[in-house]
């Protein structure tokens, strides 16, 4: 079988002089790749250079009076970076903007002047929800005073006092001191609203999330507590629910609890007090501060059980007919309080025909047995 020659691109070729040649063609592509990028950023870097360089000779050219040559410095800038996609380059276009309308500003022409200063405050926007959602609003602010000294030059006196309405509800001390002479120069003057922050707007603001949480768990409690209660009351004492019972009392906590929560977070007053309202009792009763408590009611249940059994049987003593168990409750698989052994006997205290348990009494302990083991009376049966 021939070799096979494999090239870095995957391509297999049975001629090792082939294979080279493409290698060869893979590399002198990657070589032309890499050439191309380095003379991109090359020219970005350049770009860049001359964006700064041009700024600066803008600059220096204003101060000495020529608004025309910085100007020309100026739009060489922008120029630059509009041709340059890089994010330090589009960073400088806004000061670019602001500069050229400081120029225009100088030689007299402000409708220039009121062009430029737009584009610099849109260039300044990066994540703004409305006009008052800055990147920079201490900067945005000197921006706004310099348009709204172009918009007074030309008599747009509503557009200027709109100006510096914004730069004084957002600029720092200087450029809000700038806005009000403007402001004062027209005769007009201006106090901003309150801030509508939603932070710190009383009507959402959300309290504590711990003690939203607390709270939460003390209505629940006290929710399920006094459904608790209110089926002991109702039943003598008794507690006759199922597994579907207790997995709607864990439902009912939850559900209480959450929406208890919840209210107390985000202020819902007259919802969290119907709900505070509603544990309150539960908690009382398992405090025993109110007639019929949750202890008083299960102690008076157990000993009206044991009374009726007691009533019911009339203490029959009965022996046991094989070796049995005595259980804690009615079911096989609880706890074997102890072995009854064939022939003892018995105090029998109820006898559950429905499901064949016996409740009885053997050396003071009490507990349940299967009614087949015992020898019944006839009228026990």
């Amino acid at each position: 079988m021939a070799d096979l020659y494999e090239t870095n691109d995957g391509r297999v070729f049975d001629s090792e002089l082939d294979a080279q040649g493409h290698a060869n063609k893979l590399a002198a592509g990657e070589a032309a790749r890499q050439a191309r990028a380095e003379r991109a950023w090359k020219e970005e870097v350049a770009k860049t250079l001359s964006a700064m360089s041009a700024i600066e000779s803008g600059d220096a050219n204003v101060e000495a009076g020529n608004y025309d040559e910085a100007i020309r410095e100026y739009s060489k800038g922008i120029s630059a970076c509009n041709s340059n996609d890089t994010h330090d380059c589009i960073q400088r276009l806004y000061p670019f903007y602001n500069q050229r309308g400081l120029a225009y500003q100088g030689k007299g022409d402000h409708e220039s002047a009121i062009s430029d200063f737009t584009s610099a405050i849109v260039n300044m926007r990066y994540s703004h929800m409305d006009e008052d959602h800055y990147f920079d609003n201490f900067k945005v602010a000197g921006r706004l005073v310099n348009r709204a000294n172009s918009y007074k030059a030309i008599g747009e006196n509503d557009k200027a006092i709109l100006d510096c309405q914004k730069a004084i509800r957002i600029g720092d001390t200087e450029k809000v001191g700038m806005a009000r002479e403007i402001l004062a120069s027209m005769g007009v003057s201006y106090t901003p609203p309150p801030s509508s922050d939603s932070n710190s707007n009383s009507d959402t603001a959300t309290r504590n999330g711990f003690v939203s949480f607390i709270f939460g768990l003390i209505c629940g409690g006290g929710a399920v507590l006094g459904a608790v209660w209110y089926l002991l009351l109702s039943n003598g004492g008794k507690y006759h629910g199922g597994l579907l019972s207790l997995l709607g009392l864990a439902i009912a906590f939850f559900v209480v609890a959450i929406v208890a929560g919840v209210a107390w977070s985000y202020k819902k007053n007259i919802l969290f007090a119907c709900l505070f309202l509603l544990c309150v009792p539960g908690w009382l009763s398992l405090a025993g501060m109110v007639p019929n408590s949750l202890k008083a009611i299960y102690i008076a249940g157990v000993e009206a059980e044991r009374e009726a059994d007691r009533k019911a049987m009339k203490d029959v003593t009965v022996a046991v007919g094989r070796e049995a168990k005595l259980y804690v409750s009615e079911d096989t698989k609880s706890k074997v309080e102890r072995v009854i052994k064939k022939g003892d006997s018995v105090k029998i205290y109820g006898v559950n025909h429905e499901n064949g348990w016996t409740r009885v009494l053997h050396n003071n302990y009490y507990g349940y047995v299967r009614t087949e083991f015992l020898s019944l009376p006839a009228e026990a049966k």
